[in-house]
């Protein structure tokens, strides 16, 4: 998920600022069930495979797609970092959940219906991950 800093006025223009962007990232783990909100926003996602289309959906609780999120319970690790696409901006609070979050089959079939359209890399939104990067000097908290 990201978050932008609203005075920028979009991701794009907050992307080269030291404070424009935090990512929330998280691990996936396969699992026979997972939370009623993930299921509602992934069977969806039919609707919004391509850029420029358009779904409307009710207010989503980040508490509900992320159980434990805003009561604590979730650990997590946070750093400043990089984007992870060219030109890698110096720009980004990452917080990256410890612990995956439970997805079925069947949501990672929505998520991997996704198209992309950044750049050259165009088609189904799949291997969207970056390599391991060294930390170069970054500080690395962990929160539980």
């Amino acid at each position: 998920m990201v978050f932008f800093k609203t005075v920028y006025g979009s991701v794009e223009k907050a992307a080269d600022k030291t404070d424009g962007l935090t990512v929330v990232g998280v691990f996936l783990k396969k699992a026979s069930s997972s939370s009623t909100m993930l299921q509602t926003l992934t069977k969806n996602m039919e609707h919004i495979k391509s850029q420029g289309t358009k779904a409307a959906y009710k207010p989503i609780k980040l508490d509900k797609l992320v159980p434990g999120l805003s009561s604590g319970k979730r650990a997590y690790y946070n750093y400043k970092g990089s984007l992870t696409t060219p030109p890698c901006y110096e720009s980004v609070n990452w917080i990256v959940l410890k612990n995956p979050i439970l997805v079925t089959l069947k949501d990672l079939y929505h998520l991997r219906m996704l198209q992309s359209s950044h750049g050259k890399q165009t088609g189904k939104m799949c291997d969207n991950f970056r390599p391991v990067q060294k930390l170069n000097g970054r500080k690395l908290h962990l929160f539980e």
